[in-house]
Order: structure tokens, then C-alpha cells, then sequence
């Protein structure tokens, strides 16, 4: 059999195959097959027997996917002693008909109560609500 590549390799002259020989190639360098993923769903069953612990990984189960973006970045910190804790702020105010209002003071006078008890029995009735913001 002659010695003759897939393709061509720069600068080498390839001989022409001779008729009735058999030719047999070797494998060339090329990229590795990638395979799409079936657009067939799965059935329930198969679907139930994942959801038991998720494992192997499947593209079509969306905690799978979820789950898999999940995690630190490997080797973009320069040093792990770099990272911070997370700040979280909140507060809270009240609203009545008339407006906002950031003390309960103005909120009760807003309502025109002056006691504890008739300002929380106003927020059942919707005539007041605290508002809690993160």
C-alpha cells in the first residue's frame, strides 16, 4: 500500500492513489466529536429516578443546571485572604394613605392615633403598613 496522509501536510507532494489498491487512511489530528444533546425529553420515570440525588449530571433537569453554575471561580482571587464579607443594610418605614413615613411617630400622627394599641389595630385593617427593605 502506498504511504499516502488524509490530507495533504504543507510543503509534501502527495502521490495519486493507483487504481484497485485499497487505501487505508491514519488518523489525522483533528478536533474530538462533539455531540449534541437528544432533543427527545426524558421520560417520568427517568425524570423521577433523577430527582432521588441528581446524579449524573443531566442537561435537561434545571436544578442540574442551576446547581452547576453554583460555586467560586477557581483562580481569579490573587490571594484568599482577599475576600470580604458581604454588607447587608436594612431598614424599615411605614405607609399610609397619605404618604410615606420613616418614624412611627409620623406615621401616628398621619392616622391621628396616640396610642400603641390603635396604631397595630390600623395594620390589619390595611390603614397602616411596615415595610421592611433589605
Amino acid at each position: 500500500m502506498p504511504d499516502v496522509p488524509c490530507a495533504p501536510v504543507e510543503g509534501e507532494e502527495v502521490e495519486a492513489e493507483v487504481e484497485g489498491e485499497e487505501f487505508q487512511c491514519e488518523p489525522c489530528e483533528v478536533e474530538p466529536l462533539r455531540i449534541a444533546p437528544s432533543p427527545q425529553k426524558p421520560s417520568a420515570a427517568d425524570v423521577e429516578e433523577h430527582r432521588v440525588t441528581h446524579i449524573p449530571y443531566r442537561s435537561w433537569c434545571r436544578e442540574c443546571v442551576e446547581g452547576k453554575a453554583l460555586g467560586e471561580q477557581r483562580g481569579h482571587a490573587k490571594d484568599a485572604c482577599d475576600k470580604t464579607v458581604a454588607v447587608v443594610g436594612m431598614d424599615y418605614f411605614f405607609t399610609t394613605a397619605k404618604g410615606v413615613h420613616h418614624k412611627k411617630a409620623e406615621a401616628m400622627k398621619d392616622l391621628g392615633v396616640a396610642d400603641e394599641e390603635s396604631f397595630t389595630a390600623a395594620q390589619p385593617e390595611g390603614k397602616v403598613v411596615k415595610n421592611i427593605i433589605v
